[in-house]
């Protein structure tokens, strides 16, 4: 089919240059028979060798991708052949790597519809396509307020560590406060505490635990801390960073500090089972509710330590609470 034919004789029989597309017509090794204006141009650009589309003629394709890209190449091209189905490749553009061109690869068959001769490479422009597509990943896994994780990430990625080949340590937090905040400075200050409290969380623990924010509405936060040697003591020492970059923070804005309320559970890993992700998954959850049973009883003992405090009008230590107006402010803070 490829190789007793004239070049020139092919583009006549293919009416492919007045399309905006790029077209490819190669032979099953990759060895180029057609390519249509548009590519030529591109390829043209990325090598001003290039002065006629007969220089390219028996060129294997392969000629223009770095090695990473010629492999994946291979593998979308063996998984046509395999299964004599088109295949798709997002490749950067040619002569602009700031785009991308995204390829649909069809086999072309003998008469018999039965061996592949070749391939025909049509190639779009996606660039727009894949910039939405990333926009809609990003906003499928991050709170878009503080660019925490989201409750669904969280999840799933509990549900991939219920594999028990990790011992984990789960923390809950609350930012203590937040609706009086909302109320009497408004809801942009709101948002500034909780973006706040976002970065605090992501500068006290690893860059690969996950700081998750639980609800777009929401002013809790979940950390999950996972590695195959975690300790107890290795958690607790994180907390404790924690706190101590409140306390630096709070000194440096003693105008609108941070306070929160908080529990925390460890699993070693020695008691998971890796047969057995639904027993593991159980040990999670009552993980969590044991860490979020801690939290709620320190941010109840706060407003009972409010109340008392109130009667005297004098702010519990150790929470960065400035001096209220009233006695309601007071106790408001820990609502």
């Amino acid at each position: 089919m490829f190789t007793n034919a004239e070049p020139s004789s092919f583009r006549s029989e293919f009416v492919i240059d007045k399309l905006p597309m790029s077209i490819l017509i190669t032979d099953k090794n990759l060895n180029i028979q057609i390519v249509n204006l548009p590519l030529f141009r591109q390829l043209q650009q990325a090598n001003s060798q290039l002065e006629d589309r007969d220089q390219l003629l028996g060129t294997n394709f392969n000629a223009f991708f770095s090695t990473e890209w010629q492999e994946k190449l291979a593998t979308v091209t063996e998984q046509v052949k395999t299964t004599k189905q088109a295949g798709v490749l997002e490749h950067p553009h040619f002569s602009d790597q700031e785009r991308t061109l995204g390829w649909t690869i069809q086999p072309l068959f003998d008469p018999t519809n039965t061996n592949i001769l070749g391939f025909a490479f049509q190639g779009t422009d996606i660039t727009e396509k894949i910039i939405a597509r990333n926009r809609l990943e990003k906003e499928a896994i991050y709170d878009p307020l503080t660019g925490a994780y989201n409750r669904n990430f969280l999840e799933r990625y509990l549900s991939i560590l219920s594999s028990g080949h990790y011992s984990l340590g789960l923390v809950n937090i609350d930012l203590d406060g937040l609706k009086t905040t909302n109320d009497k400075e408004g809801h942009l200050a709101g948002d500034e505490a909780l973006r706040n409290v976002h970065t605090l969380l992501k500068n006290s623990f690893r860059e690969t635990d996950i700081v998750a924010r639980m609800g777009e509405k929401g002013d809790e936060f979940n950390i999950v801390v996972f590695s195959e040697n975690l300790t107890q003591e290795a958690l607790e020492e994180r907390i404790k960073i924690l706190q101590e970059n409140i306390e630096n923070f709070n000194e440096n804005n003693p105008d609108h500090p941070i306070s929160i309320s908080f529990g925390y559970a460890f699993i070693p890993r020695n008691i998971f089972n890796t047969n057995n992700s639904e027993y593991n998954q159980t040990l999670i959850n009552q993980a969590r509710e044991s860490a979020d049973a801690q939290m709620y009883k320190q941010k109840k003992a706060k407003k009972d330590q409010a109340n008392h405090q109130a009667k005297t009008m004098r702010p519990p230590k150790k929470f960065g609470v400035k001096s209220p107006q009233s006695q309601q402010d007071l106790i408001d803070y820990y609502i």
